[in-house]
């Protein structure tokens, strides 16, 4: 509010504020001028960042689904092979468990006929010898399709 003519120290203290604003306002556009610079720096040196980083995994992964696919290229060549060598292996190995295990239990089979009977057998020398209790057991002549033969007549008890 003025009250009549102006006075110096009124004018004075209006430049003093005109120029103090105008310093506040130069120091504002200065400090915006130096943020702005600053984010923009910040934008550019994280979009360079994430750009190397895309391209590192891409190249990455685009390796490493190569080496999958040659791996999987690889196995397709070999794996006719290696299902009819399983294959093979699974069957012999089946045949000779079979065998093994036919063979294991007719010997079981007939020593435990053997024992019922009262009979033994003994393995000695490479030869397996049958001994007969002699209160059940006994030596005889058989005769079977019109030849004469040694068999053994086992009494039950």
């Amino acid at each position: 509010m003025t009250t009549g003519k102006p006075n110096r120290l009124a004018e004075k203290l209006n430049a003093d504020l005109e120029a103090i604003r105008k310093e506040h306002a130069d120091l504002m556009a200065s400090q915006l001028q130096s943020f702005r610079s600053d984010i923009q720096d910040s934008v550019r040196l994280a979009r360079d960042t994430i750009e190397t980083d895309t391209s590192t995994f891409l190249d990455w992964s685009g390796r490493a689904w190569q080496d999958h696919i040659n791996t999987i290229r690889r196995l397709m060549r070999l794996s006719p092979w290696m299902v009819s060598l399983a294959c093979l292996l699974i069957v012999v190995a089946t045949l000779a468990l079979t065998f093994l295990w036919s063979w294991q239990l007719s010997e079981m089979t007939s020593r435990t006929q053997l024992e019922t009977l009262g009979l033994q057998t003994v393995q000695h020398e490479g030869a397996t010898y049958l001994i007969l209790p002699p209160e059940t057991a006994s030596i005889r002549s058989c005769t079977m399709t019109g030849q004469t033969v040694s068999c053994i007549k086992v009494e039950a008890n």
